[in-house]
């Protein structure tokens, strides 16, 4: 058993592939875990991997729990490439025979309905943490203070902060975390144990001061800064728009790939169901090390979003929409309207009416669909670009009642 252990611990680290584990800093086992969390959707936390590959010691053989170490097994490809893996395994399933015997002696001696109970409470434990907002620190960029109360719930108690970046893992009980956001927005908070939420979600609203631009590289991670591109009064161009050459004097390198995002973020009381929203916009024609750009306008509801992802002829894969609870992409569906060349300005308008959509590109409609749950009052407007974009105008209306007309 020892030396199946021993096996999986060192093809989790040659699968990893970042040197040897005696090595690694906080970082490695950070980025580990999201690793296996990605491939096995199970959650092992940062101190329960430095406890695995020894770099927290503990008075005995460490040995994981059965889940844990299946994902590790899961991750590494070992029942794949040893036969005797099931071995290591075998002292857990032993163990639960036992486990099993004795609920079995229990049910015979107390009755099926003792047996019930005691699941009805174990549920209850395992839905009762909690989180609130003690207070924010500005606008965009934020730090968001948190408390929160946790029960003792294994290895996987994370928070996840919604802002799409990894979760944060936690220890159980009273505590109190800051979060600093780096782009403003509705975030909803949860605390969960692997998959399973066992919060109520916390809102957090950060809104901008106007218009606000920013610039970043895609897929980065958390600790990574984002670049202010412009001071919000000075968006007084024609358009909207900065050539690689002005974003190299941000600080920016534009050999990579550059995410820009230009946001509005705001309260309002105007029902995000109904509205008309236009724009025009293009892109640049060219961004090195890039291929399929992609130019996604979102509309920002309290509680849900209505967003379309466009992206450059052939490269629909990477296409997509969402309609509050609708989510549509290229994976799964054919989505090639959204492949549209943008070297050239173009027409650009969204129509909500009663929670029915409607997508018109240069007075053409290629998509139309609908969604069940409301997504709120309108919270705001974002524009994502891969590489540099350009927006001429922004005009988005309720009724009667004109929220955004800003011309760039």
């Amino acid at each position: 058993m020892q030396n199946d252990f021993e096996t999986i611990i060192r093809l989790v680290e040659q699968k990893f592939n970042r040197g040897n584990a005696r090595n690694w800093q906080n970082r490695e086992f950070s980025d580990l875990s999201l690793a296996i969390r990605n491939k096995t959707k199970v959650y092992i936390s940062v101190s329960t991997l430095k406890r695995i590959f020894g770099k927290v010691s503990t008075t005995n053989k460490y040995y994981p729990q059965e889940a844990t170490l299946k994902a590790l097994m899961d991750y590494s490809g070992f029942e794949f490439q040893h036969t005797q893996s099931k071995s290591i395994l075998e002292p857990y399933k032993s163990k639960k025979r036992l486990i099993y015997f004795a609920i079995l002696l229990l049910v015979l001696f107390f009755g099926i309905v003792f047996f019930t109970t005691q699941f009805k409470n174990t549920d209850k434990k395992q839905a009762n943490a909690t989180i609130e907002l003690v207070a924010i620190d500005g606008k965009s960029p934020a730090t968001v203070f948190l408390r929160y109360d946790a029960p003792p719930n294994g290895d996987s108690l994370f928070i996840d902060f919604g802002d799409g970046f990894n979760p944060e893992y936690i220890t159980a009980g009273k505590r109190e975390i800051s979060r600093y956001y780096r782009f403003p927005g509705i975030f909803n908070i949860t605390i969960k144990n692997k998959d399973m939420v066992i919060s109520d979600t916390l809102k957090v609203s950060l809104e901008t001061n106007g218009w606000e631009a920013l610039a970043y590289y895609f897929n980065q991670d958390y600790e990574k800064r984002y670049y202010p591109i412009v001071a919000q009064d000075s968006l007084i161009k024609n358009d909207f728009f900065f050539s690689t050459k002005e974003l190299n004097s941000f600080g920016i390198d534009t050999s990579q790939i550059v995410v820009m995002r230009l946001d509005n973020c705001f309260s309002t009381r105007y029902n995000a169901d109904n509205f008309t929203f236009k724009t025009r916009i293009k892109r640049a024609p060219y961004w090195p090390v890039l291929r399929c750009y992609g130019i996604e306008i979102i509309i920002v509801g309290e509680n849900g979003i209505v967003s379309f992802k466009f992206v450059k002829p052939g490269c629909s894969k990477w296409a997509g929409y969402q309609l509050s609870e609708k989510i549509i992409d290229g994976d799964s569906k054919q989505v090639t309207s959204l492949g549209i060349d943008f070297s050239e300005f173009k027409t650009i308008q969204i129509k909500n009416i009663d929670q029915s959509v409607s997508l018109i590109v240069d007075e053409q409609e290629i998509i139309t669909d609908t969604y069940k749950n409301s997504i709120g009052n309108i919270c705001g407007i974002s524009y994502v670009f891969h590489g540099n974009g350009s927006v001429e105008y922004t005009f988005l209306q309720v009724g009667d009642s004109v929220i955004v007309n800003k011309d760039f």
